[in-house]
């Protein structure tokens, strides 16, 4: 879509968004998507020594992406300039509705942070991905 198209060539930093969810919630961890959910979960996941559980189904997936290539380019694609936010349970819940008005977008709890060693997992199945810069599309051997 052409707002699709717009959003990827000129994307907008989510600064305001960041501060704001800084300002009525303790944040653990704040980080924009720019490698994919999966690919930057991890990087939260490796500074924090935790494991981060994600429910494929309460992933957003744009409009023009549904299916399962769409839940896949949401979980591993690069470039989406989100954020990933990490907050004790439950204390964005009576901001979710301010968040909306505020800013015209949804705040979303996709998963859970839970003790173990560092990784992500999907649906309970332990999860590699994210996008990769340097990936020239050939697998090494």
């Amino acid at each position: 879509s052409a707002a699709a198209r717009a959003a990827f060539a000129r994307p907008r930093p989510r600064v305001d968004e960041a501060r704001w969810l800084a300002g009525v919630a303790q944040l653990h961890a704040l980080i924009d998507l720019s490698d994919g959910l999966v690919g930057d979960a991890g990087h939260v996941a490796a500074a924090s020594g935790a494991q981060l559980h994600l429910e494929a189904g309460r992933v957003p997936v744009h409009d023009g992406a549904a299916g399962a290539r769409g839940l896949d380019l949401a979980l591993s694609g690069g470039e989406d300039y989100e954020l990933l936010a990490v907050v004790p349970a439950g204390a964005l819940d009576r901001h979710v509705e301010a968040f909306g008005a505020r800013f015209d977008l949804p705040l979303t709890r996709v998963g859970r942070v839970e003790a173990g060693p560092a990784g992500v997992w999907v649906d309970g199945r332990p999860w590699k991905g994210g996008f990769d810069h340097f990936d020239t599309g050939r697998e090494e051997r």
